[in-house]
């Protein structure tokens, strides 16, 4: 809500306040800490910081990517439309 109200400074106080917290609690490899560095990287594109962007892009792209291998399907892939439950016979 705060960087839709261009209040971005604002933002990144509380963004990183919170990414602290899911440090400690969930850990670096958690798919909500990297959803959470994934949105904090999209605040700094915003604010125009680009090599903060890409650091926080980066790591959140590495524990998606890590998830994804460890849980194929949980993300989407290899899903047909939604049709994998239809009787094929």
């Amino acid at each position: 809500l705060l960087q839709e109200q261009g209040k971005l400074e604002e933002a990144e106080q509380l963004y990183c306040r919170a990414l602290e917290i899911y440090k400690a609690k969930l850990g670096l490899a958690h798919p909500d800490t990297a959803t959470l560095m994934g949105n904090l990287a999209v605040l700094y594109t915003d604010l125009g910081d680009t090599t903060k962007a890409a650091e926080h892009s980066a790591q959140a792209e590495e524990v998606t990517a890590a998830h994804r291998a460890l849980n194929p399907g949980m993300f989407g892939e290899g899903e047909e439309d939604g049709d994998e439950d239809e009787d094929k016979s």
